[in-house]
């Protein structure tokens, strides 16, 4: 099963579109992610988070993600996006009112 998904700042300070699937979560290429947090908190999945997001391959320096970056975990792809700890299951939506864990009945 393949969902489309999205995460938002009400600040604009991101917008994401990913691609959920079990097991996996891409971020799109095209997609902005939050460059005023410089991520320096420990978490999991943060040493991997920090080498790409500091890869200009990958994110231009306005925050651009120029290749989709795929996860093994929505909360390590939205910690990718926001710059901090996240739980991916609630940050992520598939719509305006339903986040992922509703959406996957968990």
């Amino acid at each position: 099963m393949q969902t489309d998904i999205y995460l938002n700042s009400r600040e604009g300070l991101f917008h994401a579109k990913g691609i959920y699937t079990p097991g996996q979560t891409t971020v799109l290429k095209g997609s902005v992610i939050n460059t005023a947090f410089s991520t320096s908190e420990k978490f999991k999945g943060s040493d991997l988070v920090l080498s790409i997001r500091k890869n200009h391959a990958i994110v231009d320096e306005k925050g651009v993600v120029l290749k989709d970056c795929t996860f093994s975990s929505p909360s390590t792809a939205a910690q990718f996006v926001t710059g901090r700890s996240s739980n991916g299951y609630i940050a992520w939506r598939v719509d305006e009112s339903t986040n992922l864990k509703r959406f996957l009945g968990k």
